[in-house]
């Protein structure tokens, strides 16, 4: 195995009348993508939100790592500057802007008088986009492109900032079959350029075709973790995730109809 990237130590994470984390450690490697999985409120989000920056490091218990060194982020733009990039399930781009504003956004090349260096926005956005493979005009704006290319302009501004660790929660969500497999293939590309992912999705089947290695959680805890090499139990993993054993994906209903009302 390769040096861990990143470390969680016994991570809790408490809101009032519930513990959503119970002491959460898992790790993620140098050229890995590593998925979590697990059903609604089982912590996934909130240990993202963690690793993001959005729950500052007074918020929570236990210990994070970035290479090697412990950090506890009073922010988002903390957690980006160390190294942690978050593409969220809902596009979150400026629709009325440029391709390369959006990436840029926040982060503009300046002239040696103060002003927005313009050749360079375009030089910088065009290097990020050759890199998650999309071919379109950084001047563009990204209101007219479809969801997939929105969804790699996402990623194109995170890379722009050099992350060490990019975390996607649900990217294909707003996909189509064929804009999922671009996306995966990007994903991979990726990794093999060095960026350490976790990759957060319901949909199994995109877990197993994409991912390294699988997490399991389920109320707040860690349950399992799962190699790619040692192939995966799509029905260990989902009683891992329920908590129950798996009788039928799709138990059958008898409806008990009414009266009429209407």
């Amino acid at each position: 195995m390769s040096q861990a990237v990143l470390k969680v130590e016994n991570v809790v994470k408490r809101f009032p009348g519930t513990v959503a984390l119970k002491g959460v450690s898992c790790e993620l490697y140098e050229k890995e993508i590593l998925a979590l999985v697990g059903e609604n409120g089982a912590g996934k989000s909130t240990l993202m939100k963690i690793l993001s920056g959005i729950y500052p490091g007074s918020e929570y218990e236990g210990k994070i790592s970035l290479c090697g060194k412990e950090c506890r982020f009073s922010g988002t733009a903390a957690a980006e500057e160390a190294g942690i990039a978050m593409i969220y399930q809902e596009i979150n781009l400026e629709l009325d802007l440029s391709v390369a504003e959006n990436i840029v956004l926040g982060n503009y090349p300046k002239t040696r008088f103060g002003g927005i260096d313009w050749k360079k926005v375009n030089e910088e956005a065009g290097k990020v986009l050759e890199q998650v493979g999309l071919q379109v005009d950084p001047n563009q704006t990204v209101r007219n492109l479809n969801p997939s290319m929105q969804q790699l302009i996402s990623i194109a501004r995170a890379l722009y900032r050099r992350p060490k660790v990019l975390i996607l929660d649900e990217p294909t969500s707003v996909l189509t079959e064929n804009e999922t497999q671009n996306l995966m293939k990007t994903i991979c590309q990726l990794r093999d350029q060095g960026i350490a992912c976790i990759y957060i999705s319901h949909k199994l089947d995109e877990v197993f075709e994409l991912c390294d290695r699988i997490v399991v959680f389920r109320d707040g805890e860690k349950i399992n973790e799962y190699v790619k090499t040692e192939g995966y139990d799509s029905g260990k993993i989902i009683e891992d995730m329920i908590g129950r054993h798996l009788v039928s994906m799709y138990p059958e209903r008898v409806p008990h109809i009414g009266e009429e009302i209407l």
